[in-house]
């Protein structure tokens, strides 16, 4: 008898907490519509695998109308986020150009319409060799851009993560 009395406690207990559960239901469904929506607002701003390389001749052109000497532009590999969610594909940039050349270079490219961000940042008029070259800076920089997983592989990173 004590037995089953304390399993109908605790069956009252799970229907008060499953009471107070259900009649949060639509304010949870609510929410969650209103986070998917802001999720997809997001994941338009990562551009495509198929639009990441038109993004970053847009990046070099930009650079080029600002009026800066491409040195190097090497695109490394890219990197999954902690996150499963998207990719990291990063591009090791050097220029050469004025000062002001490079912060219009890097306002328009806070102009895009996709996310890319300018990271490890240095200037220096180390290599500015001659005449021509003088008033120049050498800048070198990393710019970052952003690629969503494919739904296939997030399907594949939720399962690799429930397994563990």
């Amino acid at each position: 008898i004590q037995r089953l009395n304390k399993d109908i406690a605790e069956l009252e207990r799970q229907i008060v907490v499953n009471k107070s559960l259900a009649e949060k239901k639509e304010e949870l469904l609510a929410k969650n519509a209103e986070l998917q929506k802001k999720l997809r607002e997001v994941q338009q701003k990562f551009p495509t695998s198929s639009e990441v390389t038109d993004l970053l001749r847009q990046v070099s052109i930009l650079g080029q109308q600002s009026g800066l000497d491409f040195r190097l532009w090497k695109p490394q590999k890219k990197v999954k986020s902690p996150s499963n969610l998207y990719y990291e594909i990063p591009v090791e940039i050097e220029v050469v150009g004025g000062y002001h050349e490079v912060g219009v270079f890097f306002d328009r490219v806070s102009k895009l319409p996709r996310i890319v961000n300018i990271a490890n940042l240095t200037m220096s008029v180390k290599g500015a060799r001659g005449n021509q070259s003088r008033g120049k800076i050498v800048t070198r920089c990393i710019a970052k851009t952003f690629s969503a997983l494919s739904e296939q592989e997030m399907k594949n990173a939720a399962q690799g993560s429930r397994r563990k």
